[in-house]
């Protein structure tokens, strides 16, 4: 049991020393990263400081060549407003110069026009009396064929209104001729349409009338067939005269076929075809009260 503590303590020291020269290595592997840490930061402190003084150095020689440079371009600017200042002398008297000789050449170019303007003035003149004069020759010779030409117009205005009154008379008469006949048209026309619905209204009374009486006749046809008959025949007359006056009036107007007249017709045949079928049916039943 000794041997075996004695083991594990051997054991247990040799994990302690192996754990403490780790520890060591590690610390010792921290303090040089540390200290190459501080090292690069020093350096790079160095280098910043270095860069610094070199962008002071460099601004201060801008700025030393930039007042250099300035003065230059003082100087430069002194000497050229010097010479602008001697250019435009010299120009000023350049231009009082052409200004004064301007004046003297427009006055001497004054006077010419002057001279001009009369000699034209004289020559217009002329001009004008010699043109008067050819305007009143000419003037008289046109006043003497102008009252031939307009005694001339006067009576041929003359003609020419007597003949276009004459002409607008006739035409007038034509026209009222032609009012008068679309006048009396018209009111043909509107008696036509008059007749036409007159005719159109008695004939649907009439047809009206018939089949009332038809169905009239239809019940008491079983009680008394010889008047039954009479009044067949008399509703045929009847309806005869109504397609006769329907259709006179019809051809007269020259319209369309009027759907009442086919009607007319159409009951008109019926009835004279099976004249019979409202005679005398067979008594069912006792008479009607």
């Amino acid at each position: 049991e000794r041997d075996i503590a004695r083991e594990a303590f051997e054991r247990q020291a040799e994990e302690l020393r192996r754990q403490r020269a780790e520890e060591e290595r590690r610390q010792k592997l921290l303090h040089a990263r540390r200290c190459e840490e501080a090292e690069s930061r020093r350096r790079a402190d160095a280098q910043e400081a270095a860069k610094k003084e070199q962008a002071r150095l460099a601004q201060e020689a801008r700025l030393r060549s930039l007042e250099e440079t300035e003065a230059a371009h003082q100087a430069t600017r002194e000497k050229y407003l010097v010479k602008c200042e001697e250019k435009a002398r010299e120009a000023r008297h350049a231009r009082e110069q052409r200004e004064r000789r301007i004046a003297e050449l427009g006055e001497e170019a004054e006077r010419a026009r002057e001279l001009r303007r009369e000699e034209l003035a004289r020559r217009e003149l002329r001009r004008q009396q010699l043109v008067e004069r050819r305007r009143a020759e000419a003037r008289d010779r046109i006043t003497e064929a102008s009252c031939g030409r307009s005694l001339l117009r006067s009576a041929a205005r003359e003609e020419a209104a007597r003949v276009e009154l004459d002409r607008s008379r006739a035409t007038t008469a034509q026209l009222a001729a032609r009012e008068g006949r679309l006048e009396e048209l018209l009111m043909a026309r509107q008696r036509l349409h008059a007749l036409r619905r007159d005719a159109q209204k008695e004939a649907r009374l009439a047809l009206e009338t018939v089949r009332r009486e038809v169905a009239k006749q239809a019940v008491a046809s079983m009680y008394c067939p010889e008047k039954l008959k009479q009044q067949a025949e008399d509703l045929l007359g009847t309806s005869q005269q109504l397609l006769d006056s329907m259709q006179l009036v019809g051809a007269s107007s020259a319209g369309p076929p009027s759907p009442l007249l086919d009607d007319c017709r159409s009951m008109r045949s019926s009835l004279q075809s099976s004249p019979r079928a409202v005679a005398v049916p067979e008594q069912v039943g006792p008479p009607p009260a």
